[in-house]
């Protein structure tokens, strides 16, 4: 009987594993999408503060912030993730 129960710990403990895994995977995919983001606001508002300036090479603050944001979600969109389904395959093929 304390061998099936172990069992059975052992395929909950595994299946928490895979949980949080993609969890995980999931928060660093969000972080690594805003992250580049905000930055780039951050910069362009260092920028627009230190000049004073309204203008800066003919691009306005709302202007430059509104391209960053929209920028970087269309590079997640348009992004290609064929790298990771190679390595998802080769993994599977490995096990």
């Amino acid at each position: 009987m304390m061998k099936k129960t172990k069992k059975y710990l052992i395929v909950a403990g595994n299946c928490l594993k895979g949980a949080l895994e993609y969890r995980t995977n999931y928060i660093i995919g969000l972080i690594g999408t805003v992250f580049p983001i905000f930055m780039q606001c951050c910069i362009w508002t260092a920028i627009f503060k230190s000049s004073g300036a309204s203008l800066l090479y003919g691009y306005t603050y709302s202007g430059l912030i509104m391209y960053s944001i929209i920028s970087g979600l269309v590079s997640k969109l348009v992004q290609s993730s064929i790298q990771n389904e190679m390595a998802g395959d080769i993994k599977i093929y490995r096990s």
